[in-house]
């Protein structure tokens, strides 16, 4: 390999991480400087990077919570030892660790300590919320941490962690097809007030939410009987699980994977599981319901740990409780649709709201991030 050329190894967890390390990838191609991409990425970036690792089983790192990892702590661990083998082996110049702070801190550890390469975090952990104890991780062993958020870009500094503020690629977002084109394409009727639900992406969000989602849905149609449910799937798997449940509950709406963006244009409101989602309805102009549920004793572990006063991103953006937020014991169907019957009721304001969420998750993007990166590993190569 030429003197010239970066070798950078990357990490993606989850599907999310996928679509941010796209776009990182894709500046990195179209900087002058001549790159190899390694690592383990999702299918559908394969295809982007020069080697990707197949003996490691991705889907054992995409668990949430506190339980779910210790039950799949041997599996975390051996899949984890092989993938830092693999890095070691193809002596990275630059590692970058998507999302997933605590799969990518252990490898951010490794690779500082073995091979003293260049460590870039893509998505700050959530220090400001909660575990603040990791900015001291940060300031160890990762040399750029890189904010979707400009108020976790203002924390970092606070704390003196290097950091750039990117901004998030939902900032992008704007309405490709009509509404009558995206009602044929997905063969929807065209008489129905759409409302879209997003239960996740993890086995466990599943697990733990789907059942209160369609009691949900049988609550607000007491008084909304023009629904139709629009349920986007993060994979086919998903899409089986949950169009059984919606056939046996007699709910009308359709599930289809891959069709999030379709999905929230057409709805006016969303009931959306906390997280990534949450944005992604905000910013294609669909007032969020944010709803989490996990088990008992994660949440008690959990609400323990947490130190902000709220978990959905727009209100973590806003720094006002806008959007509602229904956790744990207050997610349950009458709260649903107590809350789908308010927005309704006053849908202007909401959406003025929804204008100042996507300004201000506005950033650098991802050229100039590119560049600052390049540049910090020339600076730190030319000291050596």
């Amino acid at each position: 390999m030429s003197e010239d050329t970066v070798k950078i190894g990357i990490v993606t967890a989850e599907e999310s991480g996928d679509l941010l390390a796209a776009e990182f990838i894709h500046a990195l191609f179209a900087s002058n400087k001549k790159v190899q991409i390694c690592g383990l990425v999702g299918k559908k970036l394969g295809h982007m990077i020069d080697d990707v690792s197949t003996e490691v089983d991705r889907t054992v790192f995409n668990v949430m919570g506190v339980i779910d990892p210790i039950l799949n702590l041997q599996k975390i661990l051996g899949e984890r030892k092989k993938l830092l083998e693999y890095f070691i082996k193809q002596n990275i110049d630059i590692f970058i660790g998507v999302d997933s702070p605590d799969l990518n801190l252990y490898f951010h550890k490794k690779l500082k300590n073995k091979q003293d390469i260049m460590n870039i975090q893509l998505v700050s952990p959530s220090v400001w919320g909660w575990r603040p104890k990791r900015i001291n991780l940060l300031k160890k062993y990762v040399d750029l941490t890189l904010c979707l958020f400009k108020f976790e870009h203002q924390f970092l500094q606070q704390n003196t962690v290097n950091s750039f503020h990117l901004g998030h690629p939902f900032a992008k977002i704007k309405q490709q097809n009509d509404r009558n084109s995206i009602i044929h394409t997905h063969n929807l009727p065209n008489d129905k007030t759409f409302v879209s639900v997003l239960v996740g992406s993890r086995d466990s969000e599943i697990q733990h939410m789907l059942d209160t989602y369609i009691m949900s849905i049988k609550e607000i149609n007491k008084n909304f009987q023009n629904n139709f449910y629009l349920f986007p799937a993060s994979n086919e798997r998903h899409e089986e699980l949950i169009n059984q449940s919606l056939l046996s509950n007699n709910i009308n709406g359709i599930v289809k994977s891959g069709a999030s963006s379709d999905f929230l244009q057409l709805s006016e409101i969303a009931i959306v599981t906390s997280g990534t989602a949450t944005l992604e309805a905000a910013c294609n102009d669909s007032i969020p319901i944010i709803c989490y549920k996990t088990g008992a004793i994660n949440y008690f572990i959990l609400s323990k740990l947490l130190t902000s006063k709220y978990i959905g991103i727009p209100n973590l953006i806003l720094n006002k409780n806008v959007f509602p937020e229904l956790i744990q014991n207050d997610f349950n169907d009458k709260s649903v649709a107590n809350q789908f019957k308010k927005i309704t009721l006053d849908k202007n304001t909401y959406k003025i709201k929804l204008f100042d969420v996507k300004e201000l998750i506005k950033g650098k993007g991802f050229a100039k991030v590119t560049a600052e990166v390049l540049k910090l590993y020339e600076n730190k190569r030319g000291s050596r």
